[in-house]
């Protein structure tokens, strides 16, 4: 901003001039946001500056580089907007309003524009041409609108891009070749469209961090050298017509953390198309024809969490967790429930305790995830809630009660138990009893995985305390049930 005592130049009057003849064309504006604005009419002599009007900025000679107004609810069309008066504007953000109409060629007079932003708003017609005029543009937001038409290949002279979001239009055709020049694209959102056709070869720079091509229609094959310099850590073409294999270049892109491939016609062993990811935490092949064993790669991905190759000819499965492993995860549960129970203040009572929210590290140390749910005790409150929770593992009492406490918790936990056990969800045995007791008619091995190994004679006496356990905190009345500090100490011994 600059002070209103500075020379204003002639140009600047312009600029206002400009603004205000804008500002006349909306349909529907907020009037309050813009009531500052208006002309000088103090003084007929007398220059209006712009730069202290709301959502404008100046540079120090006074000259307008920066129009921010996103979602004022803005309604018009931009034929009115004189973009030739605003040769030093480096900013507009005109996003998520209500303009329409189409983006016109006249925009490429804006040559100095280095950011552009009309995401979310109501724009039609084609992408102009000219925009590729923009020599000094980095960011181009055009997505979330009506556009039409094809990709103009002259979007591929912006050899100063950093991040080109077209997505969520009707763009159709194919992506020009012209866009593998933007060596200096670093994010590239295509999704949501009806492009067809493949995808340049070359596409893949080494600046290229960000690939979404989802839900188009796109056929052939995947750019080889996508993850040339690699910098790319997400990755997503799901819901689309591709074919052949994966290509190369992704089983050496250790930066990857996102991938999806889910729906589509890709082929291949899956246990060599894949490499190591130390940074994967999401990747979906789903929906392809991708064939072989189940890669043991998947296993030296630490941060992995979802992993779906459902609907494939994949064979082979995840190697079992051990006893010991098993009874490791029941007491890191423990302990981590009779922390949030015992030493937080208030308590925390978790209420969505499931094998789905357990997550194992490296050394398969068990940590409790998703707190979506949780909820604080209150020492004064009688603590209603809503029901909630994951079927199969809710106490009993919430059906009527609708009272919240640790047991709910504790019951839970008991349920998990006889889960991680037996290998599967028990609830065929809950069913049979509504008491749990270990007792003789309940064989030791009816209880046991049958995928792993008959456990030895000490592990078996280990695992038959553990079930006692649980069966303590399966006990119908939740003053019956033990405390998860109880638990977790009974769990020590």
């Amino acid at each position: 901003m600059i002070p209103s005592s500075m020379f204003i130049a002639p140009t600047s009057n312009e600029e206002a001039d400009a603004l205000l003849k804008w500002k006349a064309s909306l349909q529907i504006h907020n009037r309050s946001l813009l009531s500052s604005w208006i002309k000088d009419t103090t003084n007929v002599s007398s220059k209006t500056s712009p730069c202290a009007w709301y959502g404008i900025s100046c540079n120090d000679a006074g000259r307008v580089v920066n129009i921010t107004l996103p979602a004022k609810g803005l309604k018009g069309r931009l034929h009115d907007f004189s973009f030739s008066s605003f040769p030093h504007l480096a900013y507009l953000d005109l996003s998520y309003n209500k303009l329409f109409g189409t983006i016109p060629p006249q925009i490429s007079n804006l040559t100095n524009l280095i950011y552009l932003y009309f995401g979310g708003d109501q724009f039609s017609g084609n992408i102009p041409p000219e925009v590729g005029l923009m020599s000094h543009l980095k960011f181009l937001y055009i997505d979330t609108n009506h556009l039409d038409g094809s990709i103009p290949p002259e979007l591929g002279q912006l050899s100063s891009m950093v991040e080109l979001s077209l997505f969520s239009n009707h763009l159709n055709g194919s992506v020009p070749p012209s866009l593998s020049n933007l060596t200096n694209l670093q994010q590239l959102y295509l999704f949501n469209n009806s492009l067809s056709g493949s995808i340049p070869p070359s596409l893949g720079n080494s600046m290229l961090t960000l690939v979404a091509l989802d839900f188009n229609h796109f056929t052939s094959y995947l750019p080889q050298n996508i993850c040339r310099g690699g910098a790319l850590n997400r990755f997503t073409v799901s819901e689309n017509h591709f074919q052949g294999t994966i290509p190369k270049s992704l089983r050496n892109c250790t930066s990857l953390f996102r991938v999806r491939l889910n729906g589509n016609n890709l082929t291949g062993n899956i246990s060599e198309a894949l490499g190591i990811y130390p940074n994967l935490t999401f990747i979906d092949l789903s929906r392809n024809n991708f064939y072989g064993e189940i890669s043991s790669n998947f296993g030296e991905c630490p941060k992995l969490g979802t992993l779906n190759v459902s609907m494939n000819n994949i064979t082979g499965a995840a190697q079992e967790l051990g006893w010991s492993h098993r009874m490791n995860v029941i007491k890191g549960v423990a302990d981590a429930l009779s922390y949030l129970h015992h030493d937080c203040f208030p308590p925390i009572v978790h209420r969505d305790i499931s094998s789905k929210n357990l997550l194992l590290d490296l050394e398969y140390e068990a940590h409790v995830a998703d707190f979506g749910i949780a909820k604080f005790l209150k020492p004064d409150s009688s603590n209603w809630t809503e029901f909630a929770g994951t079927y199969g593992y809710i106490a009993p009492e919430l059906a009527y009660t609708m009272k919240i406490t640790e047991k709910c918790d504790v019951y839970s936990f008991g349920v998990l138990v006889l889960e991680v056990i037996k290998g599967k969800h028990p609830r065929d045995f809950l069913s049979s009893t509504s008491s749990p007791s270990l007792n003789t008619d309940i064989a030791l091995n009816e209880m046991l995985d049958p995928r792993l190994p008959v456990p030895s004679c000490s592990v078996q006496e280990k695992l038959i305390s553990i079930m006692e356990v649980a069966f303590s905190c399966l006990n119908e009345s939740p003053e019956s049930r033990p405390t998860m500090k109880i638990v977790s100490q009974q769990l020590r011994i």
